[in-house]
């Protein structure tokens, strides 16, 4: 059952066609990738998806309710969560403060709640710290829970980036270039922890330039060029594909696809 439907999204700035036409599916429980070189539209595509970009056509359909044009933060609302290529941490909290402003979205506390300081806003609150607990352990972060963000090498950024993503407990994660100025092994253990978050029950949706580790994590993945959608298929299935092979290699050819859809 598909969770994300994607069909002929579209976008027009001007007289620029970034993404034209391009349909996909993310099922429950999968691993899917965008790829294609700089400049394909892969960040466009991930803007409209998440809200911060209003299709000019098309339609993005989430778990059956059409969320096309909604804001972001009803996107987020609904369990649609992103990370961005460009680290953006709280530099004035800690890192359990940051996880903490994660919870947010899910409080069920009303403005006088928080006005009175009453059971229901200490019992909500003590349910989010135990969260950020869970989440600090999982992402081994725990011994910098006192850190202030800033002060996290970069490679503890990105994956504070995640913590702070699952405290707003995401049905889909929406990852853009999540391994972008990590060295290898701190790629290979980010990866891990993405393919551990697929099992435990949240469905990715990642654009990723590291080939190796798209081709060995991805369940599918779409390929993008000029803003189509050159292929989308197994992994198998897009590396034989000479469309994509042209997109990457460049053959000055013009060479039909094959093997995807």
């Amino acid at each position: 059952m598909s969770l994300l439907e994607v069909r002929g999204l579209t976008k027009i700035f001007g007289g620029l066609t970034a993404v034209k036409d391009v349909s996909f599916d993310v099922k429950k429980g999968e691993i899917v990738s965008l790829i294609g070189p700089n400049g394909a539209g892969k960040t466009t595509l991930f803007s409209m998806v998440t809200g911060l970009e209003k299709p000019t056509y098309g339609k993005v359909t989430f778990n059956n309710t059409d969320i096309t044009g909604w804001e972001a933060y009803k996107v987020a609302n609904l369990g649609l969560v992103t990370t961005f290529q460009k680290t953006k941490v709280f530099s004035s909290l800690t890192v359990e403060e940051a996880v903490l402003v994660g919870t947010h979205s899910k409080h069920k506390t009303t403005t006088l709640d928080i006005i009175l300081r009453n059971k229901k806003f200490y019992s909500e609150l003590e349910r989010s710290k135990n969260k950020v607990t869970e989440i600090l352990e999982y992402t081994k972060l725990s011994d910098k829970k006192d850190f202030m963000c800033a002060e996290l090498s970069y490679g503890e950024q990105r994956v504070l980036e995640i913590a702070v993503a699952m405290a707003a407990e995401p049905r889909l994660l929406l990852l853009d270039e999540p391994v972008a100025g990590l060295n290898h092994t701190e790629s290979k253990e980010l990866m891990n922890m993405i393919n551990d978050l697929r099992h435990s029950g949240v469905t990715i949706l990642l654009i990723e330039h590291d080939m190796d580790l798209v081709m060995k994590i991805s369940d599918r993945i779409v390929a993008l060029n000029f803003g189509e959608n050159i292929c989308f298929g197994t992994p198998q299935e897009v590396t034989s594909n000479v469309r994509v092979i042209e997109a990457y290699l460049g053959s000055g050819e013009d060479v039909g696809g094959s093997g995807c859809y």
